[in-house]
């Protein structure tokens, strides 16, 4: 049995959340176009890329936002921030670790034009920070911290 770790975001903002998630997808869905291309349109993907597409895959297998009841109901009722709880197993630590350095690389690769997805926004980078910041934290023994600034951004 997995050894798991509950992890709680405080003051999460719904709508931040919401856009980091669809950024998220929009690269996972870049990623698969470009994994199930033809060899030849590869040619045109830095090597680099390529690298960052399959262990960025890899990472998000492991690790994703999820959408527990809580964000549902914030949802339904318009509430502008959520407290979620969640159980990750240990091992998230290091997923959490790459995937924010892999993320990162991704932004470099979409604001030199390599890829099709914008870059995330910058409110949506600090989101994932903290998001995936707080995982690494509590993982590591620490309490939860909220969400800077204590309100929700407009969406």
């Amino acid at each position: 049995m997995t050894d798991l770790v509950h992890v709680r975001f405080v003051g999460a903002p719904v709508p931040l959340m919401l856009r980091a998630t669809q950024h998220q997808q929009e690269l996972i869905r870049e990623f698969t176009l470009i994994q199930l291309s033809d060899e030849r349109d590869k040619g045109d993907v830095p090597e680099r890329l390529l690298e960052v597409i399959e262990r960025q895959r890899a990472e998000f297998a492991h690790l994703s936002f999820r959408r527990p009841d809580e964000l549902a109901g914030a949802i339904e009722r318009g509430d502008p921030l959520v407290d979620i709880e969640i159980d990750l197993p240990r091992e998230a630590r290091a997923a959490a670790v790459e995937v924010q350095a892999l993320l990162v690389e991704a932004d470099d690769f979409c604001r030199h034009g390599d890829l099709i997805t914008l870059a995330a926004a910058p409110d949506v980078v600090q989101f994932r920070a903290w998001f995936l910041g707080e995982i690494v934290r509590q993982l590591d023994g620490q309490p939860p911290t909220p969400y800077p600034g204590g309100t929700a951004p407009e969406a």
